[in-house]
């Protein structure tokens, strides 16, 4: 097929060469526009919990988020916070 003929991927979606179809983007990972080849994991203090995301999420008060988080994960026992967007537990107090 010619070049032409190709479609370009959904925002949230991403087509590697040579795709017939095009693939949601994995949780913790996004694509704001289309027509992108790979998605974008979230930054470190975001997640995204949904496939096919366009964005990400804020961490919530008491959870941290690193790179590519799916989920917030919460502060460990001791620790604590009311920030949002932290990105690693150390960040805890």
């Amino acid at each position: 097929a010619a070049a032409s003929e190709c479609t370009d991927a959904s925002p949230g979606h991403y087509a590697t060469t040579g795709s017939t179809q095009q693939t949601p983007c994995a949780k913790g990972y996004f694509a704001v526009a289309g027509g992108l080849s790979e998605c974008t994991p979230c930054p470190g203090g975001t997640y995204q919990g949904e496939a096919g995301a366009t964005g990400c999420r804020a961490c919530s008060p008491g959870d941290f988020c690193p790179e590519g988080a799916a989920a917030p994960l919460p502060c460990e026992a001791g620790t604590f916070s009311n920030a949002t967007n932290l990105a690693a537990a150390s960040e805890c107090t």
